[in-house]
């Protein structure tokens, strides 16, 4: 019903089918063969199984293939060398809310996101158990599945972490009061697990922390290597160097808005 809906608007009008997720790319695109095609791909499709022979086929097949990194650009060339990679679409509020002095004391800690399976908390209790002094909050929607047992163990752990004052969690906010509530703090977080998807990810927040100046510590993603001014893995590089790195990253400021901006559209 689907198809047949979609063939019908698209009928209508010279129109393009963008799509973002692979799955059911093959019926989709056997019916409107005539139309115009855009695969956008932002995630590492190939860290699903199911998904893997769909996305390699969506790839092959569209009229158009956007990528926004670098990391996935050289992981799908071999299979289309035409790929383009285009800004990660981050945005950028009207607002000046970019800090304007130097960080002193690099001790406010964020994360701002979905709460869920991907979030690595060995990764976060490794983080406080080097910087006891850290203050660590957590900013968005609980995303475990209830259906899941691993993901509700999970659950489990980041309330008893709220229990014992080891962090604190704010629910949500609205996409305008972002930039305004993350700009108080110092650094910004982003503890993800090591899986093929993480690892081949280009999270959307890294620019929301760039825009307002924030360093940021992370689990390794290949993407962010990119930034080792602003960037620091301590899952790579060690748990005591966090310091030494804000010593240099935090006179950064202006920099890492330009590059917030650059992946702005």
């Amino acid at each position: 019903i689907n198809i047949l809906l979609i063939n019908l608007f698209l009928n209508k009008k010279k129109k393009i089918l963008w799509f973002f997720e692979p799955k059911y790319s093959r019926l989709f695109l056997r019916f409107l063969i005539k139309k115009s095609s855009v695969f956008d791909c932002v995630d590492y499709f190939h860290g699903y199984e199911n998904f893997k022979d769909e996305n390699d086929f969506s790839i092959k097949s569209v009229d158009q293939v956007f990528v926004n990194s670098r990391t996935l650009k050289d992981l799908y060339l071999p299979i289309r060398k035409d790929i383009k990679r285009v800004p990660l679409g981050f945005y950028s509020p009207k607002i000046n809310s970019v800090k304007t002095k130097l960080i002193q004391n690099n001790k406010k800690i964020v994360f701002i996101g979905g709460i869920g399976h991907r979030i690595d908390f060995s990764f976060v209790k490794k983080l406080i158990k080097y910087n006891k002094d850290f203050k660590i909050t957590f900013i968005g929607p609980l995303t475990f599945s209830d259906n899941d047992r691993e993901q509700q163990k999970k659950k489990k752990l980041f309330f008893d972490l709220i229990r014992k004052k080891k962090i604190i969690w704010l629910d949500k906010l609205d996409k305008e009061e972002i930039t305004n509530v993350i700009s108080h703090f110092d650094v910004g977080l982003i503890p993800y697990k090591n899986t093929d998807f993480n690892l081949n990810s280009f999270p959307m927040k890294t620019m929301e922390y760039f825009y307002v100046g924030l360093p940021i510590i992370s689990s390794y993603i290949k993407e962010l290597s990119f930034y080792p001014d602003h960037v620091y893995f301590p899952d790579r590089d060690g748990w005591l160097g966090i310091n030494n790195f804000f010593k240099k990253s935090n006179v950064l400021i202006t920099e890492k808005r330009k590059i917030a901006l650059k992946n702005s559209w």
